[in-house]
């Protein structure tokens, strides 16, 4: 184990599969690991709690990149770290997103988020496909976690349960934190997020699993409880 509390052996079962089934990475493809790290700038500027978290995710990163070059023998498989851009949906440097189009297989293991921009879009463009991880944390990997999950199952059964409320109009839904909110949904289209990113210029982000719809507006009625933000559990005030 390293000395920020990464093993390898912890993570690596959930990484192969990422790559295998996720991604599905064929032998002669050319994979690319991504990741952001602080410059000199960000030491200034970051307190150690913040620092302490992006270096964690980027040596999380390097771990994923050993594991895919020690397993797929018979693919490019490459590494590629660029400064922090500070800010979620910011476009990298130009360099990062030539080498993203150039790649068939992208895993982008950020602290800020690449869903949102260019050179992610682009390089779908190009047929590449990608997975957006931003904020990931090395336990997703681990057994019991998200990515330790059987995405063959959860892509059946997510499109099972898309097929089975197409064309419903009212949606209501409850929790035990006590949410129960009710609204239409006539006319939209329920999307699938199954974490399953094999054909060319396929994108997501990891972990996944779910389907999801947007409600027609001004139709929800009811009471939405929001227990999380991100990677943090909200208290009440």
């Amino acid at each position: 184990m390293s000395a920020i509390g990464i093993c390898k052996e912890k993570i690596r079962e959930a990484v192969i599969n990422m790559f295998k089934v996720n991604m599905g990475v064929k032998p002669g493809e050319k994979v690319l690991v991504v990741t952001d790290f602080p410059d000199s700038k960000h030491w200034l500027e970051y307190d150690v709690e913040k620092l302490s978290d992006i270096v964690r995710r980027s040596i999380l990163c390097r771990a994923v990149y050993e594991i895919a070059k020690e397993t797929f023998k018979d693919n490019v498989v490459e590494f590629l770290v660029y400064p922090c851009t500070g800010r979620h949906g910011l476009e990298p440097p130009d360099y990062v997103a030539e080498k993203m189009k150039r790649a068939q297989v992208v895993v982008a293991i950020t602290s800020f988020s690449l869903t949102h921009t260019n050179a992610r879009a682009e390089a779908n463009k190009a047929g590449a496909r990608v997975a957006s991880m931003p904020l990931f944390l090395a336990e997703m990997f681990e057994p019991g976690g998200p990515m330790a999950s059987d995405y063959k199952y959860i892509h059946e059964t997510s499109k099972k349960l898309a097929k089975a409320l197409k064309g419903k109009k009212t949606v209501r839904v409850i929790t035990e934190s006590g949410t129960d909110i009710t609204f239409n949904v006539e006319g939209r289209t329920w999307g699938l997020d199954t974490g399953i990113l094999t054909e060319p210029g396929a994108f997501g982000n990891l972990p996944a699993g779910e389907i999801f719809i947007a409600p027609v507006e001004g139709t929800a009625n009811g009471k939405f409880i929001v227990g999380r933000a991100g990677t943090q559990v909200l208290k009440k005030t």
